[in-house]
């Protein structure tokens, strides 16, 4: 089931609608706006690739028709929740190769129509939380032991949402501090 979680800024705002023929606007009433996402655990994994002289590494992710269909099912019910606790219009920033666009709808009929008819549509996608890079676990392919240590390298723990063993579907700071605190008491108990 997808999830939905609001993040609200003038940042955020400016971000989303980066594109928008009106966003000095939108920034200046940025309190009559808010920016929620829908949020699904996809079927496909990412790579991470760092580039020699690049601060922020590269992220290469495959989105599959599943995942389609998972996100327009969360823009459905997202948009359904929103008109009726009193959205006056929502707006779905998309990325298209050569422009990225930003579609708007004034009910949630609409946005359904759109999306039932444009069945490939993706929504601008993001990762929040990158999770489960360096994941933790008795499998052979993880690279690190129960309490964070690499399985290669003694002495080097990893302590933070990379370790997760898999995606959590929802925010992760709570499950990733229960993890770090067992971690560093397990540590620290074996000296």
């Amino acid at each position: 089931f997808p999830v939905t979680i609001e993040v609200s800024s003038k940042k955020h705002l400016a971000v989303w609608c980066a594109d928008h023929d009106n966003l000095s606007n939108i920034i200046d009433n940025y309190k009559k706006y808010a920016t929620y996402y829908s949020l699904i655990t996809s079927e496909t994994k990412g790579k991470i690739i760092t580039i020699k002289n690049l601060k922020e590494p590269i992220i290469f992710y495959d989105i599959t028709e599943k995942d389609i269909r998972k996100h327009h099912k969360g823009l459905r019910i997202l948009s359904k929740i929103l008109f009726l606790a009193g959205a006056k219009k929502i707006i779905i920033s998309s990325f298209e190769f050569k422009k990225k666009t930003l579609k708007e709808f004034f009910n949630h009929s609409e946005l359904n129509d759109f999306l039932r008819k444009n069945k490939s549509f993706i929504p601008e996608l993001s990762s929040i939380h990158i999770s489960s890079s360096i994941p933790i676990g008795d499998k052979k392919i993880f690279p690190l032991k129960d309490q964070g240590e690499l399985k290669e390298e003694k002495n080097i723990f990893i302590n933070d949402a990379s370790m997760l063993p898999s995606y959590t579907s929802v925010n992760p700071q709570a499950i990733i501090m229960a993890f770090a605190i067992r971690n560093v008491k397990k540590i620290l108990s074996n000296g």
